[in-house]
């Protein structure tokens, strides 16, 4: 069963300026974008009259076989010397198995001008027979932004989505491929929450591809982020989520390649195991005003594992000032920290050997930490802290938190936050910055505390202000 939709062709509704992006048009309309069961025809990929690539559906029984081209391209200007380009549009397939060498490409197409490139657009292939792999099929799969005359300007990749029978609904791999093999690097292709289906096995980025996760917007990972190109995310503010990659299944180890600047990386699944890479051009890092949260340890004793992808080799880990780290039940090995802004405390958690700068503590309920502020204004920072035993950690939802009076650096949230009891002493301050207080405890304020916005504090003990205090 085959089914068709033409692409844009003159005449039609006006659609985006540029098809960069993951969102198309059809009839002047956004619409949402599915990588997982595209439908959506491409859009103009500049100024000029467009002609876009339309969007098609195959649905095979038995075996597919291509030896020809299957394609939902974009027009081809450079080839026609025309400036007429569009963006590639969505290729469909579902078959018991494919074999054949001939390419699949929904690709956005190339121009003379630096301005009227056209976006890549979407394929997602399914196997539908049991132990059926992509192997058997050797052809090129394409879903590339087109480039100028000189190859100097890429815009965005499409997506390509691999699904055998053997996965279920959440997994599949996810490409992101730009097809620049010159070292240059693409237009973004941009995650926002009008994409669908943002749940895989396994994500990767190569080829110039640069992606951009944004706000309120969660790609769910169960095994492995490749980043062979270029990775950026939104950080939260107060209304909005930061653009977050969670990590799930504790059955298979998460291999994280590449430089990945993470503004919010989640894992809380107990006896989930990363692997990083140890290359020049790996780096694990969380940027400012970022969130790491890695919970593990559950009633069985399983931790969250860390460690290289390589025996015996440094993977490295950076954590910005400013960034969150909220890492507990961790086991980690062979992890090097020495170049952080803000040094990795992982709390309840084992040192497997060969770390560098990490602090492990075990955490007391009640226990008394206090500000130091001997290294900036954030909150998350650890060396801004100090416990009574003198080590330097970020506060936990069960301490006493003592702000003195007398120095010259007072703490501001970065995020809201949970404790037990918060007692800011005469002299002292508090900067809420736009962020929620939530104490188990008390609240004590004989110094400042300061509010910005509509930040929201609660409570469940007792609140004392002295005079003049907030």
């Amino acid at each position: 069963r085959v089914v068709c939709r033409h692409g844009m062709k003159p005449g039609d509704p006006e659609p985006p300026a540029f098809a960069e992006t993951l969102r198309c048009a059809r009839d002047g309309r956004w619409i949402v974008v599915d990588v997982k069961c595209p439908t959506e025809i491409g859009a103009r990929g500049g100024s000029y009259t467009p002609y876009s690539g339309g969007a098609m559906h195959i649905v095979v029984t038995g075996q597919l076989s291509n030896a020809g081209i299957i394609r939902a391209n974009g027009y081809d200007g450079w080839a026609s010397g025309s400036s007429e380009v569009g963006g590639g549009g969505s290729v469909w397939i579902s078959a018991k198995r494919m074999i054949g060498g001939g390419p699949i490409r929904a690709n956005g197409q190339d121009d003379r001008r630096a301005d009227g490139i056209g976006g890549g657009g979407r394929v997602a292939l399914y196997l539908t027979g049991a132990g059926e792999t992509f192997a058997d099929y050797t052809g090129k799969i394409e879903a590339y932004g087109g480039h100028n005359k000189n190859c100097t300007t890429y815009y965005g990749a499409g997506t390509v989505y691999l699904h055998t029978a053997d996965e279920d609904d959440e997994g599949g791999t996810l490409i992101i491929n730009g097809g620049a093999t010159n070292g240059k690097i693409c237009a973004l292709t941009e995650f926002t929450t009008d994409v669908t289906e943002t749940s895989y096995d396994t994500v990767i980025i190569t080829n110039g591809a640069s992606v951009k996760l944004y706000k309120n917007t969660t790609i769910t990972v169960r095994k492995d982020w490749l980043n062979y190109g270029t990775y950026a995310a939104e950080v939260a503010d107060a209304e909005n989520a930061a653009g977050t990659v969670v990590f799930t299944n504790a059955a298979a180890t998460s291999h994280i390649i590449g430089k990945n600047p993470f503004a919010a990386f989640t894992c809380v699944t107990p006896g989930k195991r990363f692997a990083f890479g140890t290359g020049a051009n790996d780096l694990f890092s969380i940027v400012a005003g970022g969130k790491l949260l890695l919970r593990g340890e559950d009633a069985d004793g399983k931790r969250i594992e860390l460690g290289p992808d390589t025996a015996d080799a440094k993977w490295t880990i950076s954590i910005a000032d400013g960034a969150s780290a909220d890492m507990e039940g961790l086991s980690v090995t062979w992890s090097d920290a020495s170049a952080s802004p803000t040094k990795p405390t992982a709390k309840n958690s084992v040192d497997s050997g060969d770390n560098v700068d990490w602090t492990f503590v075990n955490i007391k309920v009640g226990e008394v930490i206090t500000w130091a502020g001997a290294v900036s204004a954030s909150w998350n920072q650890p060396g801004n802290w100090q416990t009574e035993e003198g080590k330097a950690r970020v506060p936990a939802e069960t301490d006493v938190i003592v702000i003195p009076g007398g120095l010259t650096t007072y703490p501001q949230l970065g995020e809201s936050v949970k404790m037990n009891t918060v007692r800011v002493e005469s002299g002292a301050q508090l900067d809420l910055a736009t962020y929620d207080l939530t104490l188990t405890g008390d609240l004590t304020v004989a110094g400042r505390l300061v509010a910005q916005k509509v930040e929201r504090i609660e409570v469940e003990g007792d609140i004392s202000f002295a005079a003049d205090s907030f």
